[in-house]
């Protein structure tokens, strides 16, 4: 059976490809069924340049940080690189990413010491353990490591392992109650602290570190390298997931209400059993999602624990009987090639969404910068035996995209510059709106390509909004309702029919069409466009905030110019964001 890995690494989504005609590019290579790009890009705060550094190993960390002791520098990291506070996308900073760390080592058994755990090859393919009956085995990791990736090692070996419950943060698990908490999961960690050095955390050296590592406040205390996490054999999971509903939605009754806390008394026993998972009270219904392991797994065992309870909330009056249906008895596979192994591998899912045959012209990755690119700064070699010299370069195929600003000319001959302002919202302090339209926006221009688009977020005095003042652009969608401009991965299936032609997230970058070719959106007469949006306030105070287009486009007219069509990798079923991703992505 394929195990469950709970851990506190998080995903992230990325969005935009293009489809012109094939040919030879100069950037954004064409893609392959063996390529799996990385990309990021950085957030406008200030002037100073922005540096982002794919590391290698653990001695790379060490300089990172060394570099930015000495020289004052904003160091982030960047992992899955979901961070809701906006510190891996912090402006004019030194991004360390950590996404290539991914050693995985598996250990029958573990005894703390002050060396640690020893590293191995980090490109050495995950070994295989036969896990011993009353020895508490173990599985090492780097920071890099995602949830799919360490699934299907942990399954080669019969064993899973926990997260929810501090240990870098996350909430709590399915499986805590059985398990315990992440907090004590953790056997060990390998962590560059902001001296520089590497140092090892477990029970028997820098316990202090270890105890506070193992809670909350990721970033707090160093840049954790490695985990050693507590592995258990795969246990036989079910999941229990029911529905009971008022008999008269239009008017509940008191017995609804009396029903709706009955779960709470229940929860102790149910506890106790191991069992653990969410109940909701809707308007006119109750759902609940359990899950139980172990001896509590299995139908028998779901019916037994979960038929008195729904026979006695269907004992209300005004409640219905409670329905259920056995769906499968299945396992999970794999994600498949690319995926699930950290951001950036979107490309191998967005390929088989498409019709073909097609080609596909990946986006160079972008570094948002006014300056001249310059090298990274040499750092300091490594110290003792961590590893050869740093990498101080930075990863081959960035490019640097200036701004769309209207004060300057257009980058492209005979383009146009328009911006557009769009608000306010009002949001009082950890306010967030979601999911808000703005319908029949109006275009930039008729006839024309529309060639480099870019999305950003102002005050009222058109001072730049940032996270630094608490402003988050969760993401907009830019939206074409034209004519025949239906959606080219959703278009033909329920949910996002208009076609989609933009994204942009809190990071802001241009997304530019035209870098090494003549193509452009083509934007008709007939076309109308939409927005759709989320905004947060991470700030303590109201914010009004205006959301600013800034488009670069030519004529139709223009020699040489072709259309493009954009195309999005589409984890929700075609659905806005608040859709939960289908299975298996």
């Amino acid at each position: 059976m394929k195990s469950f890995t709970l851990l506190f690494l998080q995903a992230s989504l990325q969005l935009a490809a293009g489809l012109p005609q094939a040919g030879h590019l100069k950037y954004g290579p064409l893609l392959s069924p063996e390529l799996c790009l990385t990309r990021w890009t950085s957030m406008k705060g200030v002037t100073r340049q922005d540096y982002h550094w794919m590391l290698k190993t653990p001695a790379d960390v060490q300089a990172a940080v060394n570099f930015a002791s000495k020289y004052n520098v904003r160091l982030t990291v960047l992992n899955s690189g979901h961070g809701f506070m906006g510190r891996n996308d912090a402006p004019s900073e030194l991004g360390i990413d950590v996404g290539t760390l991914t050693r995985i080592r598996f250990l029958e058994s573990l005894t703390p010491s002050t060396s640690g755990d020893q590293s191995s090859d980090p490109s050495a393919t995950p070994n295989v353990i036969k896990p011993v009956a009353g020895t508490q085995a173990a599985v090492t990791f780097g920071a890099g490591v995602s949830t799919q990736l360490l699934n299907d090692a942990l399954d080669a070996s019969g064993l899973f392992t926990m997260a929810g419950g501090y240990g870098q943060t996350a909430g709590h698990g399915p499986l805590t109650r059985k398990y315990g908490l992440a907090a004590d999961q953790v056997l060990e960690y390998k962590v560059v602290t902001a001296d520089g050095s590497l140092k090892v955390a477990n029970s028997v050296t820098n316990s202090d570190l270890f105890w506070a590592l193992r809670g909350g406040g990721d970033g707090a205390f160093g840049v954790v390298v490695e985990a050693t996490l507590k592995a258990f054999p795969t246990p036989k999971i079910t999941v229990a997931n029911w529905w009971i509903n008022a008999t008269n939605t239009a008017d509940l009754g008191q017995g609804f209400w009396d029903a709706a806390p009955y779960p709470h008394s229940q929860f102790p026993d149910l506890n106790l059993k191991s069992v653990q998972g969410y109940y909701y009270v809707y308007p006119n219904a109750m759902k609940g999602i359990f899950l139980a392991a172990g001896e509590q797994a299995g139908s028998a065992a779901a019916k037994a624990l979960w038929d008195p309870v729904l026979t006695k909330l269907a004992s209300y009056s005004g409640m219905a009987a409670a329905e259920s249906k056995k769906y499968f008895d299945a396992r999970f596979g794999p994600m498949g090639e690319c995926e699930g192994d950290g951001h950036g591998h979107e490309e191998m899912r967005l390929k088989e969404q498409l019709p073909q045959p097609v080609t596909i012209r990946i986006f160079p990755p972008v570094v948002r910068q006014k300056k001249t690119f310059s090298a990274f700064p040499g750092t300091a070699p490594p110290e003792h035996n961590h590893g050869t010299r740093a990498d101080t370069g930075i990863p081959e195929g960035f490019i640097i995209e200036p701004d769309l600003d209207i004060t300057n000319p257009p980058v492209t001959p005979g383009a146009t510059l328009k911006k557009i302002k769009y608000g306010p919202w009002t949001l009082a302090g950890g306010e967030e709106l979601e999911n808000d339209r703005i319908g029949r926006i109006g275009k930039p221009c008729s006839n024309c390509y529309l060639t480099a688009i870019q999305a950003g977020l102002e005050y009222a005095d058109g001072t730049v909004a940032n996270i630094d003042t608490g402003a988050w652009l969760h993401h907009m969608v830019l939206y074409n309702f034209g004519l025949r401009k239906a959606d080219t991965v959703c278009g033909g299936t329920l949910g996002l029919y208009p076609q989609r032609v933009f994204a942009s997230g809190n990071e802001r970058t241009v997304t530019r069409i035209n870098h090494d070719a003549n193509y452009g959106i083509k934007a008709d007469t007939l076309d109308n466009l939409d927005i759709i949006l989320e905004l947060i306030n991470e700030a303590t105070d109201t914010k009004t905030l205006y959301l600013t287009m800034t488009y670069e486009y030519v004529p139709q007219s223009t020699a040489g110019y072709k259309a493009v069509t954009m195309a999005w990798l589409d984890a929700t079923g075609c659905g806005i964001s608040g859709v939960a991703a289908q299975e298996g992505f």
